[in-house]
């Protein structure tokens, strides 16, 4: 069984946010290659430049598996072509970069695949391409996640159908009567997965 990187989902989740929401309307991609050569209209890339894991992750561990705490940085490019840029080039690139931060600012979570997120700054050029104009964009969005380290069964394993969690004060070890235990399972099914919290 193959599972998708929590990167991605991120990228992919920032590209859905942002589709129908600004000026690039359905033009907004998941990756870096630029299509503006085949695009007349305005348009939005989505990327990632680096991801970097805390240090401190090292002394982190939920169970026996190492919890990573990571900061993502993510690229989001914008052009406008042509007419689309009206007489003030300035002032159209400030339109479309106020709907981009609108729909960043809107859920800075994008639907619960991070934990949060910041606008770290945008840059703006205008340039010329032939008898056109082309307005460009970028805007650096730092995003912070954790993720489980990965182990063989994150690349290829049964299904997971139950997860159990065993909770203690402030990392120490104490009489199993003050532990709570959580336990859920069905992971695989349908209803819905049933959480049951036992005290120990």
């Amino acid at each position: 069984m193959s599972y998708t990187h929590q990167r991605s989902l991120i990228r992919h989740a920032i590209t859905t946010a942002l589709t129908g929401q600004t000026v690039a309307g359905a033009n907004v991609y998941s990756t870096r290659k630029l299509p503006q050569q085949s695009i007349r209209g305005p348009g939005i890339t989505v990327y990632c430049l680096k991801d970097e894991t805390d240090a401190d992750s090292r002394n982190r561990t939920a169970g026996s598996t190492r919890e990573l705490w990571r900061t993502l940085d993510v690229t989001i490019e914008g052009w406008l072509r042509g007419v689309g840029l009206g007489d003030n080039p300035d002032d159209a690139l400030d339109a479309f970069d106020l709907q981009i931060e609108q729909v960043l600012h809107a859920d800075e979570t994008f639907g619960g695949v991070c934990g949060n997120s910041l606008l770290m700054g945008t840059e703006f050029e205008v340039y010329e391409e032939g008898d056109k104009a082309i307005g460009w964009l970028s805007v650096s969005l730092k995003v912070w996640f954790n993720t489980l380290a990965p182990d063989d069964q994150d690349t290829s394993g049964p299904a997971l159908n139950q997860v159990s969690a065993t909770w203690g004060v402030n990392g120490q070890t104490i009489p199993t009567t003050d532990n709570a235990s959580d336990l859920v399972t069905g992971l695989q099914s349908d209803p819905a997965p049933v959480l049951t919290e036992e005290i120990y």
